[in-house]
């Protein structure tokens, strides 16, 4: 009877020693040592490396195991850090942007290319046609020149060349004030850096967060939550948006078109137009669209859209005909309809079997 007593003893002793060893093991992963990264000051803690990248600098923690980084400072912001993840890096560097200005000419063409239909919003198409007829009505000189000096054609050209020179400086003054007023115009373009910071951090769970900071136009070392402005893209039009570039493989025949480098932390693809299908804009860290070329003659494309928890979604569309851009939606493990040959794999098994017919 006593050694079940012993026994029952040894048990429990055991039994709360590895319960106390667990929750030892999980409050040290949980709760590492936490360090603050004030990047406003000129050095950082002993504690945290900065190792440059390309552009910019990674701030990690040099024993991650042991330490990891929690608040970030920098500007005006504070983003807290509890340390309750796995690990937190910090990513910054400068971009450029460039202020764009117009010389009135340049500004004329503008507002009446891009913001015709919103003339009237603006009320600059009321204030033109104001103008416009002003100098109408003083063109009453003009009929009374040609009544008094009918053989005076020179008087007639002098008057005339005086009142359209008035009327097109007075609509070049009238559209230039409103697109200062509408469009934010300034003086003469300048080249400009701004500061951005990525914070991510990968949670226990797999989860990652991750949060962007850009420094403001308005005012230096003031930050604010980067949000990438849309370029929409229609691949039904003749010409793409000067801010995405065209890239062709030959290895996969396959065209990527993504964002120009120094504008990816400034834009994003936005909404994309594939024949009569629209892939609708959503927030997102980075879009690009790949166009596959098949060997039947026919174009897969595909839209893929990367989010800020590094989730990655992908939405694909494919010619019934080749060359006709009548697009159905496509999935490899679809519908009978999807089960097709010329795709890039039929080229690579295609390969392998000369090369066996070849060596045979």
């Amino acid at each position: 009877m006593p050694n079940i007593w012993i026994f029952l003893a040894v048990a429990v002793a055991i039994a709360v020693t590895y319960v106390t060893h667990l929750a030892d093991n999980a409050g040290y992963r949980a709760y590492p040592k936490c360090i603050s990264l004030n990047l406003e000051q000129d050095t950082c803690d002993a504690e945290i490396n900065s190792v440059l990248d390309k552009q910019g600098y990674w701030y990690v923690a040099k024993h991650p195991y042991t330490h990891t980084i929690g608040d970030v400072i920098f500007g005006n912001q504070v983003v807290k850090g509890d340390c309750d993840y796995v690990i937190r890096t910090v990513y910054t560097e400068e971009v450029e942007y460039v202020e764009e200005a117009e010389s009135e000419i340049d500004g004329v063409q503008k507002v009446v290319k891009e913001h015709i239909e919103g003339m009237e919003e603006y009320g600059v198409e009321e204030d033109v046609k104001e103008v416009v007829n002003e100098h109408m009505e003083s063109l009453e000189d003009l009929k009374q020149v040609v009544n008094q000096h009918m053989e005076g054609v020179e008087d007639v050209k002098q008057v005339l060349k005086e009142h359209m020179e008035s009327v097109g400086q007075d609509i070049n003054k009238v559209v230039k004030e409103h697109m200062k007023l509408h469009m934010g115009l300034q003086g003469n373009a300048e080249l400009k850096s701004r500061r951005i910071y990525k914070i991510k951090t990968i949670r226990h769970d797999g989860a990652v967060d991750l949060q962007e900071y850009i420094e403001t136009t308005e005012q230096e070392n003031l930050y604010s939550k980067l949000e990438r402005i849309a370029i929409h893209i229609d691949l039904n039009a003749k010409e793409l948006p000067p801010e995405v570039v065209p890239m062709y493989n030959v290895t996969t025949r396959s065209t990527n078109i993504e964002m120009e480098q120094k504008r990816r932390n400034i834009n994003r693809i936005g909404t994309v137009t594939i024949a009569e299908h629209v892939v609708t804009d959503v927030p997102c860290v980075a879009r690009s669209i790949e166009i596959l070329e098949r060997r039947d003659g026919r174009k897969v494309v595909t839209v893929i859209t990367t989010y800020a928890d590094e989730g990655v979604n992908s939405i694909s569309f494919i010619e019934q005909s080749a060359g006709k851009s009548n697009f159905v939606p496509y999935t490899k493990d679809g519908d009978i309809e999807d089960i097709r040959i010329g795709s890039v794999e039929d080229d690579s098994e295609l390969m392998a079997h000369r090369y066996r017919w070849y060596h045979w």
